[in-house]
């Protein structure tokens, strides 16, 4: 989890540590002057603190038409020591693995005790970001980043990455389309897609078959338990309450288990039949949110 949160603000690094005082420091237009233009304009509160950040990083004096790079980012590079190239993400990560956890409505304190799995693996990932060559960290996080998207696009694309695969990893071409597309389903809409399957091709008296043989089973075990000589008496005693603590699930939850999933976690969904960068974007943030929103919360055995 913690790896996937310093990865995200590694990318998304550009969240600022700025607040609204400095657009208003470095505007020369008040706020009712801005609240009078176009409405075409953003203006919220988030929108006003990222056009200050672009600003600050921004050289409003030098010609963009001469060097666009200088223009657009000549107060940055003067202010980033160029002997610590991970300088700059010592910023402001700190707000920005917050901001990302607000995503989940999730909230940390400055003394909250976190638990890092891997600590070497930020040590020597520190190190690479510090001595590897830009373009080819660059070209790194691109490629894999296409990668990831070849799946979703015409089958001229997908046709090469399949001859891409073949001649470096030598795997055979991706499977069926179908099956690409199954698998996107099952992932964004995991509880619909049971219940579909549940409906079409199980009935309740397979389940209460499946329910009084598991029963059986646990009957029988606790007997066989009870009875044995060789096992001494707290471990026993300790082995009937595991027993009883243990969780029977057959096959499938019911249909109300399943109906309150949907409910919940597809509720704030809002897709069309038009826009499919739209929809993607939704599933997107939607299964960010849910994944965020389980930090700090024990594991649910159950799912």
């Amino acid at each position: 989890m913690w790896a996937l949160i310093f990865l995200s603000v590694t990318i998304t690094i550009a969240a600022d540590e700025t607040n609204f005082t400095n657009y208003e420091s470095t505007s020369n237009h008040s706020m009712s002057d801005c609240q009078n233009c176009c409405d075409d304009f953003c203006l919220s509160l988030d929108c006003l603190q990222k056009a200050s950040l672009i600003m600050k990083k921004a050289n409003t004096d030098a010609d963009p038409c001469v060097d666009f790079a200088d223009y657009a980012c000549g107060n940055f590079y003067r202010n980033i020591s160029a002997s610590n190239t991970f300088a700059v993400l010592e910023l402001d990560i700190p707000r920005s693995v917050r901001a990302l956890l607000a995503i989940g409505n999730v909230t940390l304190e400055d003394d909250q005790e976190i638990i890092l799995r891997s600590p070497s693996y930020f040590k020597k990932l520190e190190s690479v970001i510090r001595n590897a060559d830009k373009r080819t960290l660059q070209n790194n996080f691109g490629w894999e980043h296409a990668l990831l998207r070849v799946s979703g696009l015409t089958k001229k694309m997908r046709k090469l990455k399949s001859e891409v695969s073949k001649a470096a990893l030598n795997k055979w071409p991706e499977s069926l389309r179908l099956y690409e597309c199954l698998k996107r389903v099952q992932a964004y809409f995991p509880a619909a897609l049971s219940k579909a399957f549940v409906d079409q091709n199980l009935s309740q008296d397979s389940k209460n078959h499946a329910t009084l043989l598991v029963d059986n089973i646990r009957t029988a075990f606790k007997e066989i338990l009870e009875e044995t000589t060789w096992i001494g008496s707290k471990t026993k005693t300790e082995a009937l309450e595991k027993l009883e603590s243990m969780d029977f699930v057959t096959g499938y939850f019911d249909h109300g288990i399943i109906e309150k999933e949907i409910i919940e976690t597809h509720s704030n969904l809002v897709l069309t039949h038009d826009n499919f960068y739209q929809n993607r974007e939704t599933l997107f943030w939607n299964a960010l949110s849910k994944l965020f929103s389980k930090v700090n919360q024990p594991v649910n055995k159950t799912e």
